[in-house]
């Protein structure tokens, strides 16, 4: 085997501008990729809908990586080549807990629904960004029909989240993040 870094081969620079989901594969990918062939990957992350305003505003790369339904508005719009797109692989959606709370029911979806409507908290993608995952779980919360229960805190940033307090906590004792939350 040789190696693509050999002098009779000059050097590519590729730029990737991908959804965060896969940023932490890339990431680990891209050392190996680049001792293997000698070429130089620049990576810019976030929403798959800020990838998607970066093209329309006229930014080029040469790898763009998002969800299918994504690569293909992208296509549609005319901002990547029709017909390039190759699925690579799948990305999930999950839910996790602080180390030191029991695993909630999630077994039927009545009870994904009233483990929702119970939680304390929950983060994740601004879906107004274009985060996937937010627009999912958007979506979600109005077919469980509980989307005004569980309004977001906060729309300025690329995370969002919603914060419930027992009704004895004083305002003055929550943190300054979730004091504005309705």
């Amino acid at each position: 085997m040789t190696s693509a870094a050999s002098p009779a081969r000059s050097a590519v620079h590729l730029k990737v501008l991908s959804a965060g989901a896969v940023k932490y594969v890339l990431t680990d990918f891209a050392p190996r990729f680049i001792r293997d062939t000698g070429n130089r990957i620049d990576f810019t992350f976030g929403t798959i809908g800020g990838v998607h305003k970066r093209l329309r505003d006229g930014e080029t790369a040469d790898i763009i990586m998002g969800t299918a339904p994504a690569i293909s508005q992208m296509e549609q719009s005319g901002v990547i080549a029709a017909g390039s797109r190759a699925d690579l692989g799948r990305t999930l959606t999950g839910i996790c807990v602080r180390a030191d709370t029991p695993m909630p029911d999630i077994s039927t979806p009545d009870a994904f629904k009233q483990t929702l409507l119970k939680a304390r908290s929950v983060a994740y993608t601004n879906p107004q960004a274009g985060g996937t995952s937010g627009i999912f779980l958007v979506g979600l919360l109005e077919r469980l029909r509980i989307a005004e229960a569980r309004r977001p805190c906060s729309a300025s940033t690329a995370m969002r989240s919603w914060t419930r307090f027992p009704r004895a906590t004083p305002r003055s004792a929550r943190p300054s993040s979730a004091r504005s939350c309705r």
